[in-house]
């Protein structure tokens, strides 16, 4: 019994040796050996190349297909190209030319041509628009008769000074500004204050004034054919007085 225990024993160690080595030997044999690799990378390149040449050859023939066409533009473009320049070359011409008209008829606003000393040439409604100022006796006097140069001066940015120029007396100066509302005595001695516009669609200038004796006043400042028209209404009397200058050349 003890022989044939050892002997069962010897077959289990001899057993179960074998398979220990079999599992040993199945992992090892799924590993790709260097040489097998090697081949593979050597397989994959021939395949890359060959596709290469297969795209190579086949984009040459797209090529001649399309030769004769290129061949053909390019005849046709030496005939257009001439005649396109030739149309470009005037349109600039004429672009030119207009641009060049359009700054020579390109004018100054009434903000730059009111500057200077203008003489009275005309006036209509002067001794009716006085009457309705309620200024004194001596004022009115005077006032009828007086005909008097006035000179614009820019003093600074949207700021103007006005000069009239009487015979008999020392010149009278009043602001106009448009950046903000100002404050002077007027020429019936009131204390006023005056808000100044400039309408660029009508190039004028609107000036809307209160505080005066006779009422809230407007005037207009307007250059028409090269002449100065000077406008003034009471609004609560609906009188109304219009003073024309002309641009004088020397301030004598």
């Amino acid at each position: 019994m003890d022989v044939e225990k050892q002997n069962s024993r010897e077959e289990f160690l001899k057993d179960y040796d074998k398979e220990s080595q079999l599992c040993e030997i199945a992992p090892q044999s799924s590993k790709k050996s260097p040489r097998e690799i090697k081949s593979l990378l050597l397989k994959f390149l021939f395949f890359f190349f060959a596709l290469l040449i297969v795209l190579l050859i086949a984009g040459a023939r797209t090529a001649d297909k399309f030769r004769g066409l290129s061949e053909e533009e390019a005849a046709a473009a030496e005939v257009v190209t001439p005649v396109l320049k030739e149309i470009v070359e005037t349109d600039e011409f004429v672009f030119v030319e207009q641009t060049s008209n359009d700054d020579m008829r390109k004018k100054n606003t009434i903000g730059d041509n009111i500057i200077g000393r203008w003489e009275e040439i005309s006036s209509t409604g002067v001794s009716e628009y006085i009457d309705a100022e309620g200024g004194g006796v001596f004022y009115k006097m005077f006032a009828k008769k007086m005909k008097a140069d006035v000179e614009y001066k820019l003093t600074k940015p949207n700021v103007y000074e006005a000069t009239f120029y009487l015979s008999f007396a020392p010149p009278m100066k009043f602001p106009m500004r448009f950046d903000q509302p100002y404050q002077y005595k007027s020429p019936a001695g009131s204390k006023v204050q005056s808000v100044a516009e400039y309408r660029k669609m009508l190039d004028d200038i609107f000036v809307n004034t209160k505080g005066s004796n006779e009422g809230p006043t407007t005037t207009n400042i307007q250059i028409i054919d090269s002449k100065l028209h000077f406008t003034s209404t009471i609004l609560d009397k609906n009188v109304t007085c219009t003073r024309v200058y002309t641009k004088k050349t020397s301030d004598v």
